[in-house]
């Protein structure tokens, strides 16, 4: 006989000792004196007999079966939830459950993260006390913002409603609770302009990162899926490959490489970018400017449905199912010549002046001749390359870059 391993801590529920009491007294009511005589001593009939004994058998099946396979039987078959089960309980076995059904890290971080929050000081509490108002003021905390209350009803929604499928609940007390109202805020997006510097601000400072936001911007991938996609998904034919394991929602997709990202894609630089969060950092904080949360993802869907004006082509370039999420969340008015400006943000002639301090180093690192505020330059370079004028400071060796001045 194969020697069983011991199950790994953490990831299979203990059970309730109520549920191991009821197994074994189901148990044991098959040999139950009453099955085996009259209390006179005098033998039952056969028939009475036979029916007490199936009567108990079937007793006895069906509570082994609850307590071996809790979520077999459906809630309509109990008026009130298992006995024993308490929150932290059920929590473990929701994240174990939704950890085999193959969900993304990112989600299971984000079920674990919101259970944990909830559980703290509720652990203990059986299922059935549960209520509509523990959830509200859970939810209503003050130092929750107005996304993260919305994820927090969603998360206890699907939580609960997966209670109530393994028969642990017989009501949703998160339904009860409504989503806070959509705040009356626009998108933010980045202007044309800003897109350029950006951008010119990652060629000069790192290729890789440049490729990066080229597709994020001109592409609308997510940031994570833009992080996961490798050179081999960039296909010769004019498309990105984003593989269903790559994507949040699970479907595969193909997204077209307009002119203007092609332009970027031939200046260079290889994807996956490794050490992204300390890279890209250097690149925005040398650029200087604003960074709303999915900045990149807000301004492809804004300008691309204001240039072609069709909601089901920008939406299937997105990933999304219709086009009522992008109305929702992701657009942000702009004017037809603002996103025909956005899709010409492509390579070209560019002058910008570039405070750097430490020049030197930067200068070593980088490969870049330079030029000081107000020296004459020569016409054939200010017409055909990139142009780094550069202000030394001595007085702080570190080599920091920020974006002073940008002129086309």
């Amino acid at each position: 006989m194969m020697p069983v391993s011991p199950a790994k801590p953490g990831l299979e529920p203990c059970r309730p000792a109520s549920v191991k009491a009821s197994q074994s007294a189901s148990t044991q009511a098959i040999l139950s004196p009453s099955l085996t005589g009259q209390p006179d001593g005098r033998p039952l009939p056969p028939g009475q007999a036979l029916a007490l004994a199936a009567q108990a058998l079937a007793q006895a099946a069906a509570a082994l079966g609850a307590a071996l396979h809790p979520g077999a039987f459906p809630a309509q078959n109990r008026s009130r939830p298992l006995p024993g089960w308490r929150l932290r309980e059920a929590a473990n076995e929701f994240l174990v459950a939704k950890a085999r059904a193959g969900l993304s890290r990112a989600y299971l971080r984000q079920l674990r993260w919101t259970l944990a929050h909830f559980c703290a000081g509720r652990a203990s509490l059986p299922l059935a006390d549960l209520t509509p108002a523990l959830v509200e003021e859970f939810v209503a905390r003050p130092q929750w913002g107005h996304t993260t209350r919305k994820g927090l009803v969603t998360d206890l929604r699907t939580f609960f409603s997966w209670c109530q499928r393994r028969g642990w609940l017989d009501h949703n007390p998160a339904l009860a609770v409504d989503k806070p109202r959509p705040l009356d805020r626009p998108p933010g997006i980045h202007t044309p302009e800003q897109v350029r510097l950006i951008l010119a601000t990652a060629h000069a400072l790192d290729r890789d990162v440049m490729r990066l936001l080229a597709i994020q911007y001109f592409a609308g991938l997510r940031p994570a899926e833009a992080a996961r996609l490798t050179e081999a998904e960039i296909l010769p034919s004019g498309y990105i490959v984003v593989s269903a394991a790559k994507s949040k929602t699970r479907q595969r997709r193909l997204v077209q490489i307009l002119p203007n990202l092609a332009a970027w894609l031939q200046a260079g630089g290889q994807l996956p970018v490794i050490n992204l969060t300390r890279r890209f950092r250097r690149v925005r904080a040398a650029a200087g400017i604003p960074w709303p949360p999915d900045v990149t993802r807000h301004s492809f869907a804004s300008y691309h449905l204001a240039r072609w004006r069709s909601q089901d082509k920008t939406a299937t370039e997105l990933g999304h199912r219709s086009s009522a999420m992008l109305f929702a969340h992701y657009r942000e008015l702009v004017t037809p010549e603002a996103a025909r400006e956005f899709f010409r943000s492509g390579r070209q002639p560019l002058r910008h002046l570039i405070v750097v301090l430490d020049r030197d180093a930067f200068a070593r690192k980088q490969g870049i001749k330079f030029y000081r505020s107000g020296q004459h330059v020569p016409d054939e370079l200010e017409a055909n390359v990139e142009l780094l004028v550069c202000e030394g400071r001595e007085q702080n060796p570190r080599t920091r870059i920020r974006i002073k001045d940008f002129v086309f």
